[in-house]
């Protein structure tokens, strides 16, 4: 009774154990075997396929007496190489008489225990052709200017090589929900580019393994999970960590999900920057495709060129912004380089104060010298600002983008101040910079209704995932357009270089006075004294009488 379904509590959710299901895909065989003694102690229960023996059989064996010395000897030295990560893919030749020759993805769970994976080669996926291709590619990503034309190259070259329907670069927002960005496809599906997706889509624990493990096939969403066969050992785990395994068997909750989205197959690809998880190159098909293990560790290694100039394209970016903001400061500087009131010269240039930072209006108090340009707060509604302020005196920096949702009575606002970025230039907001924006409506068009991402039937009590991805329209209002990291940046640098200003004129200040009379500002003694001294070095001034006078005023 679909139409009985209602929305579920996700927590449980991000609480799925998937890394260690106990269950393999069955386009291959796994095994494991204690390194000390190449005794092998788990083993899926489809290894007569391949091996030509069965579970128990297996379970008898050590790694030499079932593939022989020589293979055994191949697959232990990868294991030892220098610079090794998580896997090695061997190629071992035929197992049984008759059999397929088989390509093995071998690596190290802990420190004795070896994971082995077999799958049978497909022909026609020679590595010197793979090699050239990969060349091609790379050389078609790099010729692309930006981080979106990259993102576009990316999907296209991903599809032409891997034979996927539709590819789709997927890059995660900070809150952790996704959005594609890119994508290439045939004719026949529907447009995803620009779709957002909610975070549970996608929860922290599969996140986790994403960055660990960079490839994931699904060649078939309706296989049947092929169970794994252990020796029955105090030594032997029970829950075999599968993170590295390319076979793991999948959530059911996702294979659900792929189903309802009309996906027949699924291979995705991490993309990582500065050690994070920054999108997903998401391949899908209608129909179950097997993709060669040649080509998924090309893809692999796209991936991480990919990433790579991900990066790279994002700080060319960041570096052109970087050094038009370093231009806006050097005309601050010199705009303050003089004797001024500051807060009235911010006033005057009040384009390049608030174009420094993308904002409407600002508000600058400096030693009680209140100005303010733009749109700005009425003066009752910055005071109760202010107190809030305060209580993060310590932080060099307050920003927020919806500023209602921190202060309710600011709502009625939201023309002037949805979202604020603050300066303190002491310690506690006596002098501070405040800068303005006003609300941004904005529609985000998710795939699917993001409130009934996961769903549970009233009648039989199972959870799913939910059965439409048609876009869904949401209108968000009382929000700003939110603070660059560079705009974040260039708020600091206006702050260290006010309190250098409000710094050196104090200092000048003080100067000053030393050297005048306080209530008259006629030069005193001290400036008549060094005058003098200066004559007598000279030689200006041999002799001279000094007599000094003093006036007090005694009336009542």
């Amino acid at each position: 009774m679909r139409n009985s379904w209602i929305p579920v509590d996700e927590s449980a959710f991000e609480q799925e154990v998937i890394h260690t299901p106990g269950l393999v895909q069955p386009f291959g065989v796994l095994l494991a075997c204690r390194r000390s003694d190449l005794r092998i102690v788990h083993v899926s229960a489809n290894c007569d396929w391949i091996l030509g023996r069965e579970p128990r059989e297996v379970l008898q064996m050590t790694l030499p007496a079932l593939f022989g010395q020589e293979q055994s000897d191949e697959v232990t030295r990868a294991l030892s190489e220098p610079g090794h990560r998580s896997a090695s893919r061997l190629s071992i030749g035929k197992l049984r008489p008759g059999g397929l020759e088989n390509h093995v993805v071998a690596h190290t769970i802990d420190a004795d225990l070896i994971c082995i994976e077999l799958e049978p080669s497909l022909p026609g996926h020679r590595w010197d052709l793979l090699s050239k291709r990969l060349e091609s590619i790379v050389e078609a990503l790099q010729k692309t200017g930006s981080q979106q034309d990259l993102c576009d190259a990316a999907a296209k070259e991903m599809r032409a090589l891997t034979g996927h329907d539709h590819v789709m670069i997927y890059k995660f927002h900070p809150d952790h929900h996704g959005e594609v960005i890119a994508e290439d496809k045939i004719a026949e599906l529907s447009p995803n580019i620009n779709l957002h997706f909610p975070a549970s889509d996608i929860p922290q624990q599969a996140r986790a393994l994403y960055l660990l493990q960079r490839t994931r096939l699904i060649a078939d969403v309706d296989y049947v999970p092929v169970p794994l066969v252990s020796l029955k050992h105090a030594s032997v785990p029970c829950a075999l960590d599968m993170t590295y395994s390319s076979l793991r068997s999948v959530s059911p909750m996702h294979l659900q999900y792929l189903r309802n989205m009309k996906v027949g197959a699924s291979f995705s690809i991490s993309l990582v920057h500065e050690q994070k998880l920054w999108g997903l190159i998401i391949c899908q098909h209608r129909t179950p495709l097997l993709v060669p293990p040649e080509v998924r560790s090309l893809c692999d290694l796209l991936g991480q060129v990919i990433s790579m100039l991900t990066g790279v394209t994002q700080n060319n970016e960041d570096y052109v912004e970087q050094l038009f903001n370093g231009s806006r400061l050097k005309e601050l500087e010199s705009v303050l380089a003089g004797p001024c009131v500051i807060s009235e010269m911010l006033v005057e240039h009040a384009d390049l104060f608030l174009g420094s930072v993308g904002a409407s209006g600002a508000t600058i108090c400096i030693d009680g010298q209140l100005r303010s340009c733009g749109t700005v707060l009425p003066p009752h509604e910055r005071h109760a600002l202010l107190a809030l302020l305060k209580e993060h005196g310590d932080e060099p920096i307050f920003l927020s983008e919806y500023l209602a949702g921190i202060m309710p009575a600011l709502k009625i606002y939201k023309d002037v101040a949805s979202g604020i970025l603050a300066i303190p230039l002491d310690g506690s907001y006596k002098s501070y910079v405040l800068w303005y924006r006003p609300e941004i409506t904005q529609t985000v068009e998710w795939g699917g209704n993001p409130n009934e991402a996961k769903v549970r039937d009233v009648v039989t009590g199972l959870v799913g995932p939910r059965e439409s991805f048609a876009a869904w329209r949401e209108s968000v209002s009382g929000h700003a357009k939110a603070w660059s990291p560079r705009e974040r940046a260039m708020a600091l640098d206006v702050q260290r270089l006010l309190k250098a200003t409000v710094s050196r004129q104090g200092d000048a200040a003080k100067a000053k006075l030393s050297l005048v009379d306080v209530l008259t500002l006629l030069p005193n003694r001290r400036v008549l004294l060094d005058r003098l001294s200066r004559l007598q070095e000279d030689g200006v001034l041999e002799h001279a009488s000094l007599l000094f006078v003093t006036w007090t005023d005694s009336r009542a």
